[in-house]
């Protein structure tokens, strides 16, 4: 204790574990701002500043033939949250003593950093959010190879065509400079769009609705189970049905929050990702578990595929799994691993890059690692930039001098 000015705050860093290793979940104290070699074949003429996301927010700039990461700051919907990230900026300048060439941002409109981006005067690089997970993770395995399949698998993230993605299949080909969206989840509604990423039971209304393929059902039974008043499930009924304030999604954060409703593990939360960690932590309760087939089907003509979780939301549905929840979050856990899988062995990608938040789940991580890995796919994983948005600067530099800043639909 002391009452002297803290000049410039850090958080403690926290580091989780994994069979392959220890893996930064918060990059802080004692590691930031040691800096990372960009690739062999990476340079940075000037320097860029690259002002990352709104959760879990760092900001890098990379200069030369090296990037520094700042300290993770925090969410950036809090005052002192977005004052610790305009000191960091100012920090990470002076340590540059030069003005930046460009700023690069994420591509969602609203973050508090992207609008500080464009506040700044400098020309302003976009890059789609999965993408920058994805290359965060490469540039932690020296750019990694040319053409690799990345599974960026997180909350909720600004998707191109609109709608939230986060349950994506991304191929990466550095030599034809192009991102391509090959694979994802099923999509589902979020009732009242916001609020169901603090209420895990308006996600299990979601899943539920996506189940009975847009025909009006009985919502009641399974709402008043989940805790809603009869007001509220008559105005979420109208709203699911009507598509009102209910965003499409391919979240499989949000997937895991209607999971762990529907087991009865979790109908609100009080911090991000809390409804995520009870279904991992039931799963670890039990040693093996046979996963539920997720059928993998082809969208459309040439749109790639998507995993249709429905089969294990109607199993967890099913009264048998009522008294063994434990049970239940394993065989999902199996399941999301053999989808995941497959979805690799249809893209016929040799290296596949596990990245987003929901890979801080260590049982989706090693299940999935030993499934691809099975396979004969070379996995790689973060280790020292977490899963989560704290390393989405890093990858935003990367886009930036790589030149892969956006997503595109498969259409070959």
């Amino acid at each position: 204790m002391h009452d002297r000015p803290i000049a410039r705050p850090i958080d403690d860093s926290v580091v989780g574990r994994a069979a392959g290793g220890p893996v930064l979940l918060r990059r802080a104290r004692g590691f930031a701002l040691a800096p990372f070699a960009l690739p062999p074949d990476t340079e940075a003429p000037a320097p860029l500043l690259c002002v990352g996301g709104q959760m879990e927010n760092a900001i890098a700039v990379a200069a030369g033939r090296r990037l520094l990461l700042s300290p993770q700051v925090g969410d950036l919907s809090h005052p002192a949250a977005v004052a610790a990230f305009r000191r960091a900026v100012d920090l990470l300048g002076s340590l540059h003593q030069t003005e930046f060439a460009a700023v690069v941002c994420d591509a969602h409109p609203d973050y508090v950093s992207t609008h500080y981006a464009e506040s700044l005067g400098l020309p302003v690089v976009r890059v789609q959010h999965h993408l920058a997970h994805l290359l965060a993770c490469l540039l932690e395995h020296g750019g990694g190879p040319k053409r690799m399949l990345g599974v960026a698998w997180d909350g909720t993230g600004y998707g191109p065509d609109g709608t939230v993605w986060d349950g994506e299949f991304i191929v990466v080909d550095r030599e034809r400079r192009s991102a391509t969206r090959v694979a994802h989840l099923r999509p589902f509604r979020l009732p009242g769009g916001e609020a169901a990423v603090r209420e895990p039971r308006r996600c299990a209304l979601g899943l539920w609705h996506e189940l009975s393929d847009g025909t009006p059902a009985q919502l009641a039974p399974l709402a008043v189970r989940l805790g809603f008043k009869p007001q509220e499930t008559a105005l979420l009924e109208a709203i699911l049905w009507r598509g009102l304030q209910s965003p499409v999604t391919t979240s499989a954060g949000r997937l895991f929050d209607g999971i762990a409703a529907l087991l009865g593990l979790r109908q609100k939360m009080t911090f991000e990702g809390q409804a995520a960690m009870e279904v991992e932590f039931a799963a670890e309760q039990v040693t093996t578990a046979d996963p539920w087939h997720l059928p993998v089907t082809a969208i459309g003509s040439g749109q790639g595929w998507q995993v249709d979780w429905r089969p294990a939301v109607a199993a967890v549905l099913d009264p048998t799994h009522s008294g063994n929840p434990a049970r239940a979050a394993a065989r999902f856990h199996a399941s999301l691993a053999q989808a995941i899988a497959e979805v690799a062995q249809r893209a016929g990608v040799p290296t596949v890059v596990l990245t987003g938040g929901c890979f801080q789940n260590v049982q989706l991580l090693e299940l999935t690692t030993e499934r691809l890995q099975s396979q004969g796919h070379t996995v790689l994983q973060h280790r020292d930039l977490p899963p989560n948005d704290g390393a989405i600067a890093a990858g935003q530099a990367l886009a930036a001098l790589w030149g892969i800043t956006t997503v595109a639909s498969r259409s070959d």
